[in-house]
């Protein structure tokens, strides 16, 4: 006697994709016969986003549309097979569901490389790409009108959907670009159209947005500075980010799925590859951190793939911070920053197998990584050239003045020379001007400087009466007016006039009051005559620098 039907609800669907894990990639891959066949099995194993990602190579472009209409047939069947309503058991059940699930997925995923900056660096005709997006779209619909005959409902298709815009709405805790994007997305979602009204509403967000366009018209490159979030600003353009241990613990802090993935893989692989670190965790708290800091990164360097290997690795670059206790060392660093890339370009290496499967590319696994070197510290000179020279890419930072850019630079320049003279293709080097820091630096300190010249002229009375309202005028409550009175007066006013209390702009009220009410300076007007000019090389003070360090 057949068992009964088992009851499809969203809740069933919900748990059935949260228990399911991906197969891990291991080498050789396995048998495929086409480019087709290489995207469903990699995303019926649990590789979505890699399969959908494989579409992106320029030896696609003159097959783009027959490769997508054998995608299209064959998940369409597997689709049809793989009815969860047919099957008495839960656990057929639940294993229809993922399966669904994840040809729902790589469909979308597809679609979203098809109509985002992808499709340039594959160079697809956009008559082509558009007819790709309709080709897919046409199949969504269709599996979506076979859920709601089944069951109801495309609570599959829902739960896709949900779970790509929670991607988007997590990032930075809800408060981002791509959060308001997920928002403005949810407001057009049609319960009756589900797919066709999800695509149209995101190839809208991705098609108008700022950063897209900017791009599309070579005004700009675009990096982040966040772990999260980057396939969707990839869409956009986005071809850098910028990282550090922090940023990834933001990352596990927002994303609490993450940290569950890293115990997983703590059990099943660190624990085999170090038992050491188990045993006295204390011993090995550095090694640790970072290799927790990879993981957590390592679906930037995964995202980035496509921009790194299409630009022969001067875009799609993750710039990563290694331990800054010993950026004055230069041989632990250059140690530090060669075990990380080894670690990394081991698990590059199986990644890049399945990504560019059947493609001609030439060399896979290598590391898009740019490691932050401290220009401040006088060993950063001699680090950018040996890591250049084995190849692997630096982004000078923590750099404020001409000299510091200018010697790391031409450090870094004489080990991509070596590189060549090897035969190694160097990897971009950044050269990051700290503009805004520089900017912050100087403006704090003539605010301060000016403000305690003026005090000296005023007895000890006039001075309380001149901080307390200035402070007020600042919008500081008064709690902690009190609590800065049992400061010395240096202290008081430094605090008063960093740039994340008085703000990025010398010109305020509050500020021209107090200096006028020293009487050091004469009137308010006097005040602001004399502050205006320094406000105005203040802002620009990054940019001399760098232009200098350009001539």
């Amino acid at each position: 006697m057949a068992s009964p039907a088992i009851n499809i609800t969203e809740e069933l669907v919900k748990t059935s994709i949260k228990a399911a894990k991906p197969k891990r990639l291991e080498l050789p891959v396995p048998p495929r016969v086409d480019h087709a066949d290489h995207m469903l099995k990699t995303a019926l194993d649990g590789w979505t986003k890699l399969a959908a990602d494989h579409i992106v190579h320029p030896e696609m472009a003159d097959k783009l549309l027959d490769v997508l209409g054998a995608l299209v047939r064959r998940a369409g069947i597997v689709f049809r097979v793989n009815a969860p309503t047919k099957y008495g058991s839960e656990e057929k059940v639940r294993e229809a569901i993922v399966t669904r699930y994840r040809l729902y997925d790589l469909l979308l995923e597809t679609i979203w490389n098809l109509v985002g900056m992808e499709r340039k660096w594959a160079r697809f005709r956009d008559e082509d790409a558009e007819r790709g997006v309709k080709i897919l779209l046409a199949a969504l619909k269709e599996w979506e009108e076979i859920e709601r005959k089944e069951y109801g409902k495309p609570l599959i298709l829902k739960a896709v959907i949900e779970e790509q815009l929670r991607s988007m709405k997590i990032v930075n805790k809800g408060n981002s670009m791509l959060a308001y994007m997920a928002q403005e997305v949810e407001k057009e979602l049609r319960e009756d159209n589900l797919a066709e009204s999800y695509v149209n509403a995101m190839a809208k967000q991705i098609r108008e947005n700022f950063y897209y366009i900017a791009y599309e018209k070579g005004l700009c490159k675009f990096g982040n500075d966040y772990a999260l979030g980057l396939r969707w600003l990839r869409h956009l353009g986005f071809v850098q980010v910028s990282t550090n241990p922090a940023l990834a613990a933001k990352a596990y802090d927002d994303d609490p799925e993450l940290w569950e993935r890293f115990k997983e893989y703590a059990r099943e692989v660190l624990v085999k590859e170090h038992p050491e670190w188990f045993k006295e965790p204390e011993k090995y708290i550095d090694d640790i951190a970072m290799e927790a800091t990879r993981f957590g990164l390592l679906e930037n360097f995964l995202v980035f793939r496509i921009p790194f290997i299409l630009s022969k690795y001067h875009d799609g670059m993750v710039s990563y911070q290694l331990n800054p206790l010993i950026a004055h060392d230069v041989e632990k660093s250059v140690e530090a920053a060669r075990e990380f890339y080894v670690r990394l370009e081991r698990d590059l290496m199986v990644y890049d197998e399945y990504l560019w499967w059947g493609y001609n590319v030439v060399e896979k696994g290598r590391p898009n990584l740019v490691v932050k070197v401290a220009a401040a510290y006088p060993a950063a000179i001699e680090i950018a050239e040996r890591l250049n020279e084995m190849g692997i890419g630096q982004n000078i930072t923590v750099s404020y003045t001409v000299a510091q850019e200018v010697l790391v630079g031409v450090a870094a320049l004489r080990g991509m020379a070596k590189a060549i003279k090897k035969g190694i293709m160097p990897t971009q080097t950044y050269d990051t001007n700290m503009g805004g820091r520089l900017e912050d630096h100087l403006r704090e300190s003539i605010a301060a400087d000016l403000l305690l010249k003026g005090l000296e002229k005023v007895d000890d009375a006039k001075k309380e009466e001149i901080l307390d309202r200035f402070a007020k005028g600042l919008g500081l409550g008064d709690d902690k007016i009190a609590e800065l009175k049992k400061k010395p007066l240096k202290e008081r006013v430094e605090y008063l006039t960093n740039h994340r209390v008085l703000g990025r702009d010398l010109i305020k009220e509050p500020f021209i009051e107090a200096l006028a009410e020293t009487g050091a300076y004469g009137s308010k007007e006097d005040v602001k005559k004399m502050l205006e000019p320094l406000e105005r090389a203040l802002k620009l003070s990054g940019t001399f620098v760098a232009q200098r360090v350009y001539d």
